[in-house]
């Protein structure tokens, strides 16, 4: 059996979207012969996408050209994505962890203003 059949064979379980993801793990997959990173959390994740915004913000240069591009519209996307984030987790997070989003969310949204003013 491929292992996309046996991902979607694990599918229902009774839950509310009648899927649940629990129930299947890559842990350790995908990784080739390099080590797998370690798993993520949520300060990891928002960096992630700050990095992502901070990129189409022509901030930082692309890893294989070494060019630099502005891409207005794809940070305006990434920075609303950690907007939303931000308010769907709200009262949900640690001290560190709100920090961590707000400080982020404010940097980005001034450069993104520095940008486009």
């Amino acid at each position: 059996m491929a292992r996309e059949d046996q991902v979607t064979s694990r599918g229902s379980t009774g839950t509310r979207s009648g899927v649940d993801p629990d129930s299947v793990s890559i842990m350790g997959l995908g990784c080739g012969d390099d080590p797998c990173p370690p798993p993520i959390d949520f300060n990891t994740f928002v960096a992630s996408l700050s990095a992502s915004a901070a990129f189409h913000l022509g901030l930082m240069p692309d890893p294989e050209t070494n060019v630099t591009n502005l891409n207005i519209p794809m940070a305006r996307q990434t920075i609303d994505i950690l907007q939303m984030i931000r308010e769907k987790t709200l009262g949900n997070l640690n001290p560190d962890e709100q920090h961590h989003i707000d400080v982020i969310l404010y940097d980005l949204k001034m450069r993104f203003l520095q940008k486009v003013g």
